[in-house]
């Protein structure tokens, strides 16, 4: 397998460099360089000549879809991955229609990030494993969300009282269970669901119309 080379575009320092040093592990992928302004992207390009691009689209100068069409018209066949905290259908087709190549969330695995640098380009529109699963709920709606995502009754009930701000043990005086069972109901919720909080979890509920 040949070296890689690859440019981290994110003004994120302690995420760039953590991700650099993850990728760097194996000797097969360098990241030649950590850009924190959009506006240095082209150049760095150029000076560098690497073999795909990690971009995020916050920015304190640029959107990263602005630094994306600049690659674009400059150097069409450079692989691009967005990698975004932001993972709503109208970015992702967006980035689509500018011809990235793959939209990543930003707790996209390092397998995940290296599969993308090692790809072989034809059509495909790579995305995170996270993101897959959101965009396969999207298209099939609620009345498929319960089987997509394999939730119990119970874990939905609990679902719709954690919207509703109700705490532990008000969902388990609610229900008639234990605080532990709410814990564990709550914990295998959050894994099947692939989040990290209450924040996630509520995006889903409004988007899927839970409540």
């Amino acid at each position: 397998m040949n070296k890689k080379s690859i440019i981290i575009i994110d003004d994120q320092k302690l995420f760039a460099e953590g991700i650099k040093q993850l990728l760097e592990q194996n000797n097969d992928i360098v990241v030649e360089k950590i850009i924190n302004k959009g506006a240095n992207a082209l150049y760095a390009i150029k000076k560098y000549k690497p073999d795909a691009i990690l971009l995020d689209l916050n920015m304190p100068d640029k959107t990263g879809f602005e630094v994306l069409e600049e690659i674009r018209d400059k150097f069409s066949d450079l692989p691009v991955c967005i990698l975004s905290t932001y993972d709503n259908n109208a970015f992702i087709e967006k980035a689509k229609s500018l011809k990235a190549n793959a939209y990543f969330s930003k707790d996209a695995s390092i397998d995940e990030l290296r599969q993308f640098i090692f790809q072989d380009y034809d059509n495909d529109f790579l995305l995170s494993e996270n993101i897959q699963i959101r965009t396969k709920l999207t298209k099939t709606g609620f009345d498929n969300f319960v089987e997509v995502m394999q939730l119990t009754e119970r874990e939905i009930e609990i679902i719709k009282l954690i919207a509703k701000g109700y705490a532990t043990k008000e969902i388990a005086d609610n229900l008639f269970i234990s605080d532990s069972t709410v814990k564990t109901h709550r914990k295998n919720i959050f894994k099947k669901l692939n989040i990290n909080n209450v924040s996630e979890l509520l995006k889903i509920v409004y988007e899927y119309k839970i409540l």
